[in-house]
């Protein structure tokens, strides 16, 4: 079960990519159509917050792409991880409350218009995020004697 967790994390970024290569061929495919008909039901995909590549706006908006880019380093971080140790769950908890505060104070700032935030900095600031909840997910899905919670 936690490769199939891992392959799964790491792959939607590759579908993602893809799909964006897809889309720049006309015409495109019905998987990469497929793609970004599932990406739109999890992003808004506004153009004016997107990537574009070629001319073709990429399947997911700039925040998402760094989601989904640390979510998949999160998940192969975390499946190495459980090789050489076990993991303190407690710790593993405020990584995630942490990073997505960080995350949620970014949008804020954003959303009230505090400053001109960049794509970058949209892309930047959910990477972490991904990551941690990703490697949590991932540790989740462990046997429970694996994931050492008596551990500190």
């Amino acid at each position: 079960m936690p490769a199939l967790v891992v392959t799964a994390i790491v792959l939607w970024p590759v579908a993602l990519g893809a799909a964006l290569v897809d889309r720049m061929h006309v015409p495109s495919t019905l998987a990469g159509s497929l793609v970004y008909a599932a990406a739109s039901r999890v992003c808004h995909q506004r153009p004016d917050r997107s990537y574009a590549s070629g001319g073709v706006g990429w399947p997911v908006c700039t925040r998402c792409t760094g989601i989904y880019a640390g979510a998949a380093v999160g998940a192969l971080l975390a499946a190495g991880a459980r090789r050489r140790r076990a993991v303190d769950l407690r710790k593993l908890r405020g990584l995630v409350v942490a990073t997505v505060a960080v995350a949620g104070v970014a949008w804020f700032v954003e959303w009230v218009d505090l400053v001109a935030v960049t794509a970058s900095w949209r892309t930047v600031s959910a990477v972490p995020a991904g990551a941690a909840v990703a490697a949590a997910v991932v540790i989740m899905a462990w046997p429970a004697a694996g994931r050492g919670e008596s551990i500190g």
